[in-house]
């Protein structure tokens, strides 16, 4: 398999950062084959999505035995001015879906007939790591865990390396006496943190295109330094020396990158509230008693866990102040307040920014969910959306026309939309 492949496919001398793509179904070379790659990674799913198109001939397919059978293999360089490669991705891909036209042709002929293929695949380590198959008991008189601890054990148990869990801000309380019934490692996931919530604020995990698992509360991650700072340029009279700076650093700084786009405001406060309710009672059933009720009220948790840049102040209509919701069902046995994770979860995209990228990118900071980023828009009515938020989507689309172009849209979020207050 043709890991390191030497000298990208093409090279340009153009002017910034240049893109090649290489791709192969086991020893054969579809590189010159393919039109289009869209790489999707949103938060709300498990591992990414890669959307591959081709103009291949059927015969290709057909005399190959290209099918599920064998993984892809996807090479991403990036290379400055001078050739030089400054970034490779390789991604081993497992094939979900594909279809491919089969026309009419002449039998006495062998004529070529280029048509488009479209290929889903996902990274093979993720799919790898998400499906494991789990069946454990944490039993009385084991030592007890917390529920981060308690998972960790699993990936650890199952042989998995290289895992990134962080235990800032998770839940402390321990558990004493565990099932877990048979079921993948996702539905692991999603079963310990339903009833026992790993994390105060807002739970993230994902596996990557490496099939690196992550996984932490977003707020605490907020902590650290931005994985990019993306600036909206000014139109118009400004200073040039420091449009100049911000440009020619993003042909070198993955961290940083810049777009002269629209840039399109989110809201979802007001249906989430209706949704999820504001004021949220989890009924949970404690060993040594019938029930205990945890109370909590979204604007509360949303000033102590919230994704926040130095406001707490969330926009919502007075009416949906009195909308209460009784959780009942998954609730767990826990009477502690470590519930406000449930709350966190949702308020964590109250708001957001969707933001395009039309020069090509540098890949790996980009995809990185779950971090820290900081919008820097240089124009003045601008400067209450600045501020830290996390990567919540991001959509990657490279095009070959003559030369490999790359369109990049980030979907950043975080709770309290303006960084000041405004009422």
């Amino acid at each position: 398999m043709p890991r390191n492949s030497g000298s990208p496919v093409e090279k340009t001398n153009r002017l910034g950062k240049n893109i090649s793509i290489e791709l192969y179904m086991g020893d054969v070379n579809l590189s010159k084959y393919v039109d289009t790659v869209r790489i999707l990674n949103d938060i709300s799913a498990a591992w990414p999505q890669i959307f591959i198109s081709l103009s291949i001939d059927s015969s290709i397919i057909i005399d190959n035995d290209i099918y599920g059978q064998k993984e892809l293999t996807l090479h991403i360089y990036v290379s400055g001015e001078d050739s030089e490669i400054l970034e490779k991705t390789i991604f081993d891909l497992l094939v979900l879906e594909s279809n491919m036209n089969i026309i009419p042709k002449n039998q006495d002929t062998k004529n070529v007939d280029f048509q488009p293929t479209s290929i889903l695949a996902v990274p093979l380590y993720a799919y790898n790591f998400m499906s494991t198959f789990i069946n454990t008991v944490l039993e009385e008189g084991d030592t007890p865990k917390s529920p981060v601890d308690f998972f960790k054990s699993i990936v650890t148990e199952a042989g998995f390396t290289g895992f990134e869990i962080d235990r800032s801000g998770h839940n402390t309380q321990e558990i004493d006496q565990a099932i877990i019934p048979p079921m993948n490692m996702k539905q692991v996931l999603e079963y310990l943190n339903s009833y026992y919530r790993f994390y105060k604020g807002p739970f993230y995990y994902y596996a990557d295109h490496h099939g690196k698992f992550h996984m932490w509360d977003i707020k605490e991650r907020l902590c650290k330094d931005p994985v990019l700072q993306i600036f909206q340029l000014a139109t118009g009279s400004g200073d040039p020396t420091k449009l100049d700076k911000i440009i020619s650093e993003s042909a070198y700084n993955p961290r940083i990158v810049y777009t002269r786009d629209i840039v399109e405001s989110l809201y979802f406060g007001n249906a989430k509230v209706l949704l999820n309710g504001y004021n949220t009672v989890d009924v949970t059933h404690p060993s040594n008693d019938l029930y205990h009720n945890i109370v909590n009220n979204i604007e509360e948790v949303s000033t102590k866990e919230g994704i926040l840049c130095d406001n707490s102040e969330i926009k919502l209509h007075p009416n949906l102040k009195t909308r209460k919701r009784y959780i009942h069902d998954h609730s767990g046995d826990q009477t502690e307040e470590n519930f406000t994770s449930r709350i966190s979860d949702m308020n964590r995209r109250f708001s957001g920014l969707r933001i395009s990228l039309r020069r090509n990118v540098f890949f790996q900071n980009v995809v990185k969910l779950g971090e820290p980023v900081e919008f820097k828009p240089l124009h003045f009515d601008y400067q209450r959306y600045r501020g830290k938020y996390f990567l919540g989507i991001s959509d990657l689309r490279y095009e070959r026309s003559d030369n490999w172009e790359c369109v990049c849209k980030l979907t950043i979020y975080r709770t309290a939309q303006s960084m000041y207050k405004t009422s």
